[in-house]
């Protein structure tokens, strides 16, 4: 029973994790919100987070957007496989907070990535001017 409780526990504190990830990604230094082009959400500002002041007044990166919407995405449709490998396959408790984990490291590399490139293309001023 304790098995259970850890494995549907540590699911859900990693799908959580994977959404919170992305907006807390903009504190690393070097990403200019400036540089790209900006969508202004309203009702839903407080799901986004830019480097430096307030998405409703400044706006958000198109491109950081775009990589915090497919990570919410991403963790809501990890939490909801999770529960189902861990409603399916009880007697492999270990599979959902294996994949759980396999989905943040790719998050983790993926963003990144992401933030060398948007670096890179910031400084060579070639997206969405």
């Amino acid at each position: 029973m304790m098995d259970t409780i850890i494995a549907w526990g540590s699911c859900l504190l990693l799908a959580m994790v994977i959404a919170i990830l992305p907006p807390f990604r903009q504190v690393v230094p070097g990403i200019n919100n400036d540089a790209f082009r900006k969508i202004y959400p309203k009702q839903w500002s407080f799901l986004f987070r830019i480097p430096a002041g307030e998405v409703k007044k400044e706006g958000i990166a198109l491109p950081l957007f775009v990589e915090q919407i497919v990570w919410y995405v991403v963790a809501v449709c990890t939490a909801v496989a999770a529960v189902l490998l861990l409603i399916n396959f009880p007697e492999i408790l270990w599979l959902a907070p294996v994949v759980c984990v396999g989905v943040l490291i790719l998050e983790i590399v993926e963003m990144a990535i992401s933030t060398a490139v948007l670096k890179h293309k910031q400084k060579n001023n070639a997206f969405f001017d």
